[in-house]
């Protein structure tokens, strides 16, 4: 019988990583408490960096005939915001080493029962710094994609 791997567990485990190592984490959307933390830009608010996580689409795997579906690669987004490039920068190596560390972490699945591990993960891209000058205040982001080997423990 084949096996697909709740992604949610997996997801969630990611987000505590994260969590461990880097102040604000956004599941999808920027964390309530990060960003600007007054007026945008004034002269009395400071501007909090966080950290968004994004699952993004894998395809099925191919394998044995047993199950096929056995070993998945799941990629993700991690993507920083923050005020200036070294903010950015700081904040995304944290993330990147958490995410990195996960190797071996088993995770279970939604039915309780089952269980999948983290075979290794992999830096796929150290993304580039972004700026724009088309909003006030200017803001910087950096995309990151690492890729999850994930496989059922049998």
């Amino acid at each position: 019988m084949p096996s697909t791997p709740d992604r949610a567990p997996l997801t969630d485990a990611l987000i505590a990583a994260l969590e461990a190592a880097v102040e604000f984490v956004g599941d999808v959307k920027a964390p309530d408490a990060a960003g600007w933390q007054s007026h945008p830009g004034g002269n009395d608010s400071i501007f909090i960096p966080y950290v968004v996580l994004s699952p993004q689409s894998s395809p099925a795997p191919t394998g044995s005939l047993g199950d096929s579906q056995i070993d998945w690669r799941l990629p993700y987004t991690l993507t920083t915001y923050g005020v200036t490039r070294q903010q950015i920068e700081d904040v995304a190596d944290e993330a990147r080493r958490a995410v990195l560390a996960l190797k071996d972490v088993t995770i279970t699945m939604n039915d309780t029962t089952t269980v999948w591990k983290i075979i290794g993960v992999t830096s796929q891209n150290i993304g580039g710094v972004g700026f724009t000058d088309q909003i006030k205040p200017t803001a910087y982001s950096q995309s990151d994609s690492v890729l999850v080997m994930f496989s059922k423990k049998l």
